[in-house]
Protein backbone atom coordinates (compact mmCIF):
# COMPACT_ATOMS: atom_id res chain seq x y z
CA UNK A 1 0.00 0.00 0.00
CA UNK A 2 1.21 3.60 -0.61
CA UNK A 3 -0.02 6.74 0.62
CA UNK A 4 -1.19 9.71 -2.03
CA UNK A 5 -2.84 12.67 -1.33
CA UNK A 6 -6.40 14.58 -2.55
CA UNK A 7 -5.75 17.74 -3.74
CA UNK A 8 -8.49 19.37 -2.25
CA UNK A 9 -9.78 23.34 -3.45
CA UNK A 10 -8.91 26.21 -2.98
CA UNK A 11 -6.69 24.03 -0.67
CA UNK A 12 -6.67 21.53 1.87
CA UNK A 13 -5.83 17.55 0.76
CA UNK A 14 -7.03 14.72 2.11
CA UNK A 15 -4.52 11.42 2.87
CA UNK A 16 -5.67 8.16 1.04
CA UNK A 17 -4.53 4.82 1.16
CA UNK A 18 -3.96 2.51 -2.34
CA UNK A 19 -2.64 -0.60 -3.79
CA UNK A 20 1.49 0.15 -5.45
CA UNK A 21 -0.11 -0.49 -8.53
CA UNK A 22 -2.25 2.59 -7.82
CA UNK A 23 -2.24 5.44 -11.39
CA UNK A 24 -2.22 8.89 -9.69
CA UNK A 25 -3.26 11.27 -11.37
CA UNK A 26 -4.55 14.65 -11.21
CA UNK A 27 -6.76 15.61 -8.55
CA UNK A 28 -4.12 13.05 -6.50
CA UNK A 29 -0.69 13.26 -5.79
CA UNK A 30 2.06 11.21 -4.11
CA UNK A 31 4.55 14.40 -3.42
CA UNK A 32 4.02 14.72 0.73
CA UNK A 33 2.74 17.75 2.30
CA UNK A 34 4.61 19.72 4.66
CA UNK A 35 4.30 17.30 7.94
CA UNK A 36 4.68 20.03 10.42
CA UNK A 37 1.88 21.83 8.95
CA UNK A 38 -2.20 21.40 9.34
CA UNK A 39 -3.66 19.58 6.01
CA UNK A 40 -6.08 22.03 5.41
CA UNK A 41 -4.03 24.79 5.70
CA UNK A 42 -2.01 24.00 2.68
CA UNK A 43 -2.33 24.14 -1.21
CA UNK A 44 -0.80 22.17 -3.78
CA UNK A 45 1.04 24.33 -6.49
CA UNK A 46 1.04 22.41 -9.54
CA UNK A 47 3.31 23.97 -11.55
CA UNK A 48 6.21 23.42 -8.75
CA UNK A 49 4.93 20.17 -7.60
CA UNK A 50 4.61 21.24 -4.04
CA UNK A 51 3.11 22.15 -0.97
CA UNK A 52 2.65 25.80 0.24
CA UNK A 53 1.34 27.59 3.17
CA UNK A 54 -1.88 29.18 2.42
CA UNK A 55 -0.88 32.18 4.25
CA UNK A 56 1.27 32.47 1.05
CA UNK A 57 -1.31 31.89 -1.25
CA UNK A 58 -1.30 35.07 -3.32
CA UNK A 59 -4.61 35.79 -5.67
CA UNK A 60 -2.85 35.20 -8.65
CA UNK A 61 -1.69 31.38 -7.76
CA UNK A 62 -5.58 30.74 -6.46
CA UNK A 63 -6.22 32.13 -9.85
CA UNK A 64 -3.80 30.25 -11.90
CA UNK A 65 -4.52 26.59 -9.51
CA UNK A 66 -8.58 27.31 -10.71
CA UNK A 67 -7.20 27.51 -14.25
CA UNK A 68 -5.22 24.63 -13.68
CA UNK A 69 -7.79 22.63 -11.93
CA UNK A 70 -10.07 23.87 -14.78
CA UNK A 71 -8.04 22.83 -17.87
CA UNK A 72 -7.41 19.09 -16.27
CA UNK A 73 -11.00 18.64 -15.79
CA UNK A 74 -12.09 19.60 -19.39
CA UNK A 75 -9.36 17.63 -21.00
CA UNK A 76 -10.74 14.69 -19.44
CA UNK A 77 -13.98 15.76 -20.01
CA UNK A 78 -13.40 15.85 -23.58
CA UNK A 79 -11.50 12.45 -23.49
CA UNK A 80 -14.46 10.41 -21.70
CA UNK A 81 -16.84 12.36 -24.04
CA UNK A 82 -14.79 11.00 -26.83
CA UNK A 83 -14.21 7.11 -25.56
CA UNK A 84 -18.35 7.18 -24.78
CA UNK A 85 -18.76 8.48 -28.66
CA UNK A 86 -16.64 5.55 -29.70
CA UNK A 87 -17.92 3.19 -26.86
CA UNK A 88 -21.80 3.68 -28.46
CA UNK A 89 -20.11 3.79 -32.25
CA UNK A 90 -18.65 0.39 -30.99
CA UNK A 91 -22.02 -0.88 -28.91
CA UNK A 92 -24.23 0.10 -32.42
CA UNK A 93 -21.96 -2.25 -34.85
CA UNK A 94 -22.19 -5.12 -32.50
CA UNK A 95 -26.06 -4.57 -32.20
CA UNK A 96 -26.35 -4.66 -35.87
CA UNK A 97 -23.78 -7.35 -36.16
CA UNK A 98 -26.00 -9.49 -34.00
CA UNK A 99 -28.91 -8.99 -35.56
CA UNK A 100 -27.19 -9.69 -38.80
CA UNK A 101 -26.55 -12.85 -37.16
CA UNK A 102 -29.64 -13.64 -35.99
CA UNK A 103 -31.03 -13.36 -39.81
CA UNK A 104 -28.40 -15.59 -40.96
CA UNK A 105 -28.97 -18.40 -38.26
CA UNK A 106 -32.85 -18.28 -38.89
CA UNK A 107 -31.89 -18.28 -42.42
CA UNK A 108 -29.50 -21.49 -42.25
CA UNK A 109 -31.94 -23.19 -39.96
CA UNK A 110 -34.62 -22.75 -42.91
CA UNK A 111 -32.19 -24.33 -45.11
CA UNK A 112 -31.61 -27.25 -42.79
CA UNK A 113 -35.22 -28.01 -42.52
CA UNK A 114 -35.25 -27.74 -46.35
CA UNK A 115 -32.54 -30.58 -46.66
CA UNK A 116 -34.03 -32.34 -43.98
CA UNK A 117 -36.98 -32.93 -45.30
CA UNK A 118 -35.84 -33.54 -48.96
CA UNK A 119 -34.18 -36.21 -47.08
CA UNK A 120 -36.98 -37.62 -45.87
CA UNK A 121 -38.65 -37.61 -48.99
CA UNK A 122 -35.43 -39.29 -50.86
CA UNK A 123 -35.44 -41.82 -47.94
CA UNK A 124 -39.08 -42.73 -48.97
CA UNK A 125 -38.67 -42.77 -52.18
CA UNK A 126 -35.56 -45.14 -52.10
CA UNK A 127 -37.59 -47.62 -49.97
CA UNK A 128 -40.97 -47.20 -52.24
CA UNK A 129 -38.14 -48.13 -55.19
CA UNK A 130 -37.09 -50.95 -53.17
CA UNK A 131 -40.05 -52.13 -52.85
CA UNK A 132 -41.21 -51.77 -56.31
CA UNK A 133 -38.15 -53.17 -57.39
CA UNK A 134 -38.37 -56.18 -55.41
CA UNK A 135 -42.36 -56.91 -56.20
CA UNK A 136 -40.65 -56.82 -60.22
CA UNK A 137 -38.40 -59.01 -59.05
CA UNK A 138 -40.62 -61.87 -57.53
CA UNK A 139 -43.52 -61.25 -61.27
CA UNK A 140 -40.25 -61.91 -63.38
CA UNK A 141 -39.75 -64.77 -60.89
CA UNK A 142 -42.92 -66.27 -60.75
CA UNK A 143 -43.26 -65.70 -64.49
CA UNK A 144 -40.17 -67.61 -65.44
CA UNK A 145 -40.99 -70.68 -63.42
Amino acid sequence: MKTIYEILYPFGCKTTEVAEDFETKFPYTEVEPDANRDLMLQFFDVKSNVWKPVEFMANTEKLALLENFYTTVKNENIQLTEKQAKMTELNAKLMLNDINLVKENTTLKQKADNLAQINSKTMLASVKNSKDIAEIKAQLTTENE
